[in-house]
């Protein structure tokens, strides 16, 4: 056994050319094998991230172009049935004051119906009374006088 002191780290001979060689091959091949279809991927799924991107920016304005037609239209709808609330507001109120009318009339003649009724029942206790009256004031003066009137 032979001793060989190299004080050297690399020395050139045949041996670095080749390993040179075979670095440079691998170089190659794990640069078409792996590198390329690696950054074809790379570049494909940015390509896909920036549609995704794109897709995203579009039903944002899309969403904010639907909110404000959603907007729009409960504003207008929100008016017409103000409106219509206040139509029906108004026809209550004057089937309110009709209805009203209607029951104070209705008490009118119920009133006037009832002084003729009170009247006519009066006048009749006058009579009664006038004649119940009489004849007791007949009976008074025949007790009075003791003697009967004719």
């Amino acid at each position: 056994m032979e001793v060989i002191s190299n004080v050297a780290l690399i020395s050139i001979n045949a041996t670095l050319v080749v390993q040179l060689l075979s670095f440079l091959i691998f170089l190659f091949l794990i640069n078409r094998v792996m590198f390329r279809p690696l950054q074809k991927t790379m570049q494909e799924r940015q390509f896909q991230v920036e549609k995704i991107k794109k897709d995203i920016t579009k039903a944002d304005a899309s969403y904010l172009s639907i909110l404000r037609e959603i907007e729009n239209r409960e504003k207008t709808v929100r008016k017409a049935a103000f409106k219509l609330r206040q139509q029906h507001e108004d026809i209550g109120n004057n089937e309110a004051k009709n209805i009203y009318r209607e029951a104070i009339s209705k008490i009118e003649s119920l009133k006037h119906e009832t002084e003729a009724d009170i009247k006519k029942k009066l006048t009749e206790a006058r009579k009664q009374v006038r004649r119940e009256s009489e004849k007791l004031g007949v009976i008074l003066i025949e007790q009075v006088m003791e003697r009967r009137l004719s």
